[in-house]
């Protein structure tokens, strides 16, 4: 693995000073890639405002092409309501601040992505989980198919 990558998980709103320090991390350092493992929303006490500005954030992200932005479970209660996706810290209100600034974007999350052989995703993929759903996993690409 030659090029260097940056991976941030689960950032769940943080304050704005987070947000720019990560946007100073990935400056400094400039890397091939930078991947964003999901769960941009959601955290305890939040408000529709802590949403709107975790959004706006992502609009921004979402342009530089060198970061990739997958969806994790509390994405999914967003970009897709729903009995079977909701999570904890989920409200209506806080939906379509997020709809509002990040539904035409939807579409350039991903659910997974590979950095050289590296599978990343927001929850994993396990043999363990492949062989209770009688999958065989053999290549890169049959994983690619899989999911």
């Amino acid at each position: 693995m030659n090029a260097r990558t940056i991976v941030f998980s689960d950032l769940h709103q943080p304050e704005q000073s987070v947000l720019d320090e990560i946007n100073r991390i990935i400056e400094i350092n400039r890397p091939c890639n930078v991947v964003f493992l999901g769960d941009y929303f959601d955290n305890f006490g939040d408000t529709k405002e802590d949403t709107r500005r975790m959004a706006n954030w992502l609009v921004e992200s979402l342009k530089d092409k060198s970061r990739i932005h997958l969806i994790g479970n509390h994405d999914l209660a967003y970009f897709f309501p729903g009995t079977y996706t909701y999570c904890s810290g989920y409200s209506r209100d806080k939906n379509c601040v997020v709809l509002n600034a990040l539904e035409k974007y939807i579409p350039e999350f991903r659910f997974y992505t590979w950095v050289d052989d590296i599978l990343l995703t927001h929850g994993g993929l396990s043999q363990n989980m492949l062989c209770n759903l009688n999958i065989k996993a053999r290549s890169k690409r049959s994983i690619d198919s899989i999911l």
